[in-house]
């Protein structure tokens, strides 16, 4: 009897590590690998909480697991509240985004406020919600090898992108990405945070690479390939 009793403290004692998953596949990837870096230094269990895919269908969804061999587990509603409490519901997560009621967070939740590398984070309880991009190597750069292998795809590339690599790599190749998808559908993000820039920056950047690059051959990316094309 007394091992049922004990059992589920030890359960609790062993750590669970939750990292909030959200926006882009790039987004996506910086969080994984974040978390699993932390989750080797602190020896803990390392859950990963989707719930912003539940209510908002921006980017292609949750992709970790889908394109990649992950090995992990998605943190259940009761696993969050367990571990961050009131702060778990609807309005709990609202209040936690704003940092004035930074206060309010606790031991066990930490959100990041900076876009820049927090060497406090190796500090935290190994029982902790933390949430942000986390987008800086210096959380993770000690397991480069292990980190490159998990974003290994799971599936072979199709023939015509194997033979587009093959191009690529024979010639003095240069990509320009054209992010349009949600920049150019959503009212407020196009002008506030990912700015769509006028087709007079692509020409001075291709300007400047030619300058630099002998016979360079441009190969464009967009999720609007049409757009691309047309301008």
């Amino acid at each position: 009897n007394n091992l049922f009793i004990v059992l589920p403290v030890l359960l609790y004692h062993a750590g669970m590590l939750i990292v909030a998953i959200h926006g882009g596949l790039g987004n996506q990837m910086f969080q994984y690998a974040f978390g699993y870096s932390i989750q080797k230094q602190k020896q803990t269990r390392l859950l990963l909480d989707t719930t912003m895919f539940n209510e908002k269908t921006i980017h292609n969804g949750f992709e970790l697991t889908r394109l990649f061999s992950i090995e992990t587990s998605v943190a259940t509603p009761g696993e969050i509240k367990q571990l961050i409490r009131w702060r778990a519901t609807r309005v709990g997560r609202e209040i936690m985004a704003r940092r004035r009621y930074g206060i309010l967070r606790g031991k066990r939740y930490f959100k990041e406020e900076a876009p820049i590398y927090n060497e406090n984070i190796w500090s935290l309880p190994s029982d902790c919600y933390l949430t942000g991009y986390w987008q800086s190597e210096k959380y993770f750069y000690m397991h480069e090898e292990a980190i490159r292998n998990i974003y290994s795809f799971k599936t072979q590339m199709s023939e015509k992108n194997n033979s587009i690599a093959e191009e690529i790599n024979k010639c003095n190749s240069i990509a320009v990405h054209i992010r349009r998808g949600d920049t150019a559908t959503t009212e407020g993000i196009t002008e506030s945070i990912m700015a769509r820039f006028p087709m007079e920056y692509y020409n001075n950047a291709l300007e400047y690479m030619k300058k630099r690059v002998d016979n360079p051959v441009i190969f464009v990316f967009s999720d609007d390939s049409e757009w691309a094309r047309s301008s």
